[in-house]
């Protein structure tokens, strides 16, 4: 049977949670966050990010299946660029995308002039990419603790396909503790990070 899915289904921040209203009284969000805003634990500024709203809500299912998850726990996700300006720019070309994906019109622009199906970076604009991942406890200005993981590779190419490839051999060789519709942290957790460090899909940055 098919569902029709509402738009606000979609927009509330525990959706994919067992019991989202359950989640939201455990796990409240944090207070709202100015599209542009400095981070000053890392001289840099942070601006909104594509895959923010998907992966925020895999995060907080990640919470809500793991028994160990203290109830102060929020969750937010952003990019960071070296100045106000990139920023700033950033979450304009952003917003600008989604109001275009929100239209008939826009739509049929982006079929038209977008990338085609097949298309994509070359092979060596793959190899030159790279993406760094910064997670950070606490407040922005004093941090409890600063972590940062390396991937080399295209996010959307490379570092994908290494973590799809890890986990599937993970779940094959029977390394999951349980089943169910799970996240790969709630499935996997330090396993399948083991597994990404040790085939090189990624290295440890500054851990303080």
């Amino acid at each position: 049977l098919y569902r029709h899915w509402k738009t606000e289904e979609f927009q509330h921040p525990f959706y994919l949670d067992p019991d989202p209203e359950q989640s939201r009284r455990n796990f409240p969000l944090p207070p709202p966050q100015p599209s542009v805003f400095p981070v000053p634990a890392m001289d840099r500024w942070g601006a909104p990010f594509l895959m923010a709203p998907v992966n925020e809500r895999v995060v907080r299912r990640t919470a809500a299946l793991t028994a160990t998850t203290p109830s102060s726990f929020s969750y937010r996700e952003f990019m960071t660029t070296g100045s106000r300006f990139k920023a700033k720019g950033m979450a304009t070309l952003l917003q600008l995308s989604e109001s275009m994906m929100s239209h008939a019109w826009g739509r049929a622009l982006l079929r038209t002039f977008g990338p085609k199906p097949g298309q994509g970076p070359s092979d060596r604009a793959r190899a030159r990419a790279f993406a760094r991942l910064d997670l950070i406890a606490g407040s922005l200005e004093s941090p409890d603790l600063h972590h940062s993981w390396d991937w080399p590779g295209d996010a959307s190419n490379e570092i994908t396909v290494r973590c799809l490839t890890q986990a599937g051999l993970a779940l094959a060789a029977g390394e999951a503790p349980r089943g169910g519709v799970l996240t790969p942290a709630s499935a996997l957790g330090p396993i399948l990070l083991r597994r990404l460090l040790s085939c090189g899909a990624v290295s440890l940055g500054k851990q303080e």
